[in-house]
């Protein structure tokens, strides 16, 4: 009878610790399963960055001037095709998170189809370089003339870093681009800077 009561217990043992080891090597396995969704997920964000800012550089390099930055915002003037050294209507980007959608947009003035140039220079204006840039958009938005270009979808969040207190860091512009992963929301920072700077005259 002792011989058998050892053997129940010896039994009871055994399976007590097989039932520890399996749990312990399926937290393990857990772990890593979920370590290496993380690092997946990471990896999708980053690779979702670099294309987001690719897609910003094509705009920001070949561009003359950061008009205007704000955390989530930011205006460039992308060229001087009346070659006027000044900044017509035409000539802006400007570029925004819409968190409501969880997009990245492009925004720029277009006139209809059908317009002679003589119907498109009345309403491609100069703007001071002292505009709010804003109120230049609202103002082609109150007229129809604004097209939007997403730039990328599935953005949870969008931080822009500007500093224009030097020459140099007033060419580059600093991204915070959030995505929202399995596990975890994920941050990658990237940068643009515009090839070769030029304000406009006024």
């Amino acid at each position: 009878m002792r011989s058998r009561g050892l053997a129940l217990v010896e039994l009871l043992l055994a399976i007590a610790i097989t039932s520890m080891i399996t749990a312990a090597v399926a937290g393990i396995t857990t772990a890593v399963a979920r370590s290496q969704e993380f690092e997946n997920d990471r990896r999708e964000s980053t690779v979702r960055a670099q294309a987001v800012n690719a897609r910003l550089a094509g705009y920001i390099t070949p561009s003359l001037c950061i008009l205007n930055a704000t955390p989530s915002t930011f205006v460039l003037w992308l060229d001087d095709s009346r070659l006027s050294q000044t900044v017509h209507g035409t000539e802006i980007r400007w570029f925004s998170f819409n968190s409501l959608t969880g997009t990245l947009e492009l925004k720029y003035v277009d006139f209809p189809a059908g317009w002679t140039q003589e119907q498109k220079d009345e309403y491609d204006v100069v703007w001071p370089n002292i505009s709010d840039w804003w109120t230049v958009l609202s103002f082609y938005e109150g007229l129809g003339f604004i097209s939007t270009i997403r730039l990328s979808d599935g953005v949870a969040g969008f931080a822009v870093d500007y500093d224009s207190s030097t020459t140099k860091n007033k060419k580059i512009l600093t991204f915070t681009t959030t995505f929202t992963g399995k596990l975890a929301n994920h941050d990658v920072v990237t940068s643009s800077s515009v090839r070769e700077y030029q304000e406009p005259i006024a």
